[in-house]
């Protein structure tokens, strides 16, 4: 499917409480839904192919459930970012051997790789607050305020995402939202939370460039 969202980072954790005490912004009602504890683990082969291929592999833990990613990585050109997003969830939890998952997210991951081995290249921790954003009811988008901590990072550990992305609102929807926010300590993030990581942990391969 694809995934049409804006990033943005700030220095500020403050942010996060004064987007928390909005109930609507412009024609929308804010609404809370849930606070989660996330440790994704992104793999790839040690040859960096899915990198090489710009898709991006992850395996996501709430508690006891966990969920399989593939994501496709893009040079942004403006504020929101439109990729491919396969996901699919793993009913037996967090497996011990990722190579040997059956499902389609794995099965186009091996004819990216070759069926390489999977290594896991970073691990995020993250703090997510969930808030649903509704018009007459319905929900449009999804704003999530993300309290990220990258392991292993050499500097700069801990990093505050906003992202929103579209439900059942549309790109042009989401470009007019964005005005709303324009009052809040808000910079466009350039990197997802993979490229970034990478970067802290200085784990991105030498050579490769996009």
């Amino acid at each position: 499917m694809k995934e049409i969202e804006a990033r943005f980072i700030t220095s500020d954790p403050a942010v996060f409480d004064q987007l928390l005490a909005h109930q609507r912004l412009g024609g929308y009602e804010v609404r809370f839904r849930e606070r989660q504890l996330l440790v994704t683990d992104y793999l790839d082969t040690e040859r960096w192919d899915l990198l090489k291929g710009k898709s991006a592999l992850r395996l996501c833990r709430r508690g006891r459930e966990c969920t399989v990613c593939l994501k496709t990585l893009c040079k942004r050109s403006g504020l929101i970012d439109v990729r491919d997003e396969f996901e699919e969830p793993l009913p037996d939890g967090y497996p011990v051997r990722v190579d040997a998952l059956s499902c389609s997210v794995m099965n186009r991951v091996r004819k990216m790789t070759g069926d390489r081995p999977l290594l896991v290249v970073l691990t995020i921790e993250n703090n997510r607050t969930i808030l649903d954003l509704l018009r007459r009811g319905e929900k449009r988008f999804e704003m999530v305020l993300d309290d990220v901590e990258f392991v292993n990072a050499c500097d700069q550990r801990r990093h505050f995402e906003v992202e929103i992305e579209c439900c059942k609102g549309d790109q042009f929807e989401l470009e007019a939202l964005l005005g709303l926010i324009g009052s809040f300590e808000l910079e466009p993030s350039r990197e997802s939370k993979f490229e970034r990581g990478l970067r802290l942990t200085r784990s991105w391969p030498a050579g490769l460039k996009w």
